[in-house]
């Protein structure tokens, strides 16, 4: 390997596998279209509108961001939001 194992630092998604930290910051924000900090921000506000909006938005990036498939009401199969909030938060946490 070519970097040592504090260089090496990669991220395990609750599943089991394994991410690259930067590819998943990079592809959170292009997915908020740089505003991932704001959207954090209005998600935290009280139950309304605009804070609705940006939950869905967080969990449309983190299910693209973790690679996570589509929740398919038919079947129950795939990623709820708040499943794909979760990883968010639990990424976020990680990467702090």
């Amino acid at each position: 390997m070519i970097f040592s194992a504090p260089s090496h630092r990669v991220y395990q998604v609750a599943d089991g596998r394994y991410c690259d930290p930067l590819a998943v910051r990079h592809k959170l924000l292009l997915q908020t279209r740089g505003e991932l900090n704001a959207l954090l921000s209005a998600a935290q506000t009280a139950d309304d509108p605009e804070a609705a909006a940006a939950l869905g938005t967080l969990a449309d990036a983190a299910r693209v961001a973790f690679g996570f498939p589509a929740f398919d009401p038919e079947s129950g199969a795939g990623a709820t939001e708040a499943e794909c909030l979760a990883e968010l938060y639990r990424y976020l946490e990680w990467s702090a």
